[in-house]
């Protein structure tokens, strides 16, 4: 109660003791004891009473109650209500089909949802093949911790890839935690592709087969990777930060011999004939060669003993700066779509370091 009454005393505009309230919040018992025991000592030394040192806390204490009935007034008539003051007109009528996004929150809003046709995320590139429009509701605040698909589909919708027109509201809209999305003149050709593959990069087609897999959302910024990004052929991928990267892969494989594939995209800088070093310790692999600039997809047949941790490939391609990073500037090296493992059976794939005969190749 004592963290409520801070926050709308701030809130009523009657106490501004923080500049901003959602940091010290996350501290404000310490702060409260501190006050209490401040005002205590205090009243001590003055020889107030202590009943009087309890009624100048009192407010405190009636904040946090009109707080808690205020909060339960506002749950009782919808956690999206200010977002449907926000959308007026525009706002999904009752039984209208709404897309959520992230479907894992949608039972948190089961009451303020409930008038609508609620459907996974993941339905929409089949079940709006024919549609005209669309609504599509994210309710996630932490980007950081969304899945690949949701990562997709705000891609789509931010970008006007998902129809041409687009209308968005967003509370709050400073830094918006619940978002609606009013889409138009849908794209049928990228649906149905979407509807044909999943909601996935088109690239996870590719890995048919594979044993053990290293993507782009399950590497760590601490093995010199940045956030993940979103291409505009829907690809999802992270530039590597350093010199040298780490690539871990999500499981063991037995024993036996596989071929390693590794799928990136590399420019000039920060020179035209920087080369892509590639090494597996445990094999005792390393690899290195000038690819072209662009996309790659290199084959490397290797013996796996197997019996032990993941595979860890260390990749390494010089860095170079986008400009001055307090101005914005980043610190990049190469682009990594992902990587896979696939047991070879029968003919060798390509020789030793060569490109994949495949159609994304740079060879092709």
């Amino acid at each position: 109660m004592l963290v409520d009454s801070h926050c709308h005393l701030d809130r009523l505009d009657l106490a501004h003791t923080f500049h901003g309230p959602r940091y010290p919040v996350l501290a404000v018992h310490l702060w409260i004891a501190g006050l209490v025991c401040w005002t205590a000592w205090a009243a001590g030394r003055r020889g107030v009473r202590m009943r009087w040192v309890v009624i100048a806390f009192v407010p405190w204490l009636l904040a946090a109650v009109v707080g808690e009935v205020r909060m339960a007034r506002a749950e009782a008539w919808g956690a999206l209500s200010e977002l449907e003051t926000m959308a007026g007109d525009s706002w999904p009528v009752a039984g209208e089909v709404v897309y959520v996004m992230p479907p894992e929150l949608m039972p948190f809003y089961q009451e303020s949802l409930g008038s609508f046709e609620v459907r996974r995320i993941e339905r929409l590139p089949c079940d709006a093949a024919d549609a005209g429009s669309v609504s599509v509701l994210d309710v996630n605040l932490w980007h950081g911790l969304d899945r690949p698909r949701d990562h997709l589909m705000r891609a789509m919708l931010r970008g006007g890839r998902l129809g041409r027109e687009v209308e968005r509201f967003a509370f709050p809209p400073e830094q918006p935690a619940l978002v609606l999305y009013r889409v138009a003149k849908l794209d049928g050709e990228l649906l149905g592709a979407l509807c044909r593959r999943g909601l996935q990069p088109p690239l996870r087609s590719e890995m048919t087969g594979s044993v053990s897999e290293a993507l782009p959302e399950d590497q760590r910024s601490q093995s010199e990777w940045s956030y993940l990004e979103v291409s505009p052929d829907l690809e999802l991928y992270r530039w590597s930060t350093a010199a040298r990267a780490l690539v871990r892969f999500d499981r063991d494989v037995g024993p036996g011999e596989y071929v390693l594939h590794l799928v990136g995209y590399r420019t000039d800088a920060p020179r035209p004939d920087a080369p892509v070093a590639v090494e597996l310790p445990e094999v005792g692999l390393q690899w290195q060669k000038v690819v072209p600039a662009g996309r790659f997809h290199l084959c490397l047949p290797i013996s796996w003993p197997g019996g032990g941790d993941p595979p860890a490939l260390n990749v390494e391609y010089p860095v170079w700066s986008t400009g001055d990073i307090e101005a914005g500037g980043r610190t990049l090296g190469f682009l990594f779509y992902g990587a896979w493992l696939t047991p070879v059976s029968g003919e060798v794939v390509g020789r030793e370091g060569d490109p994949c005969a495949s159609p994304r190749s740079p060879d092709s």
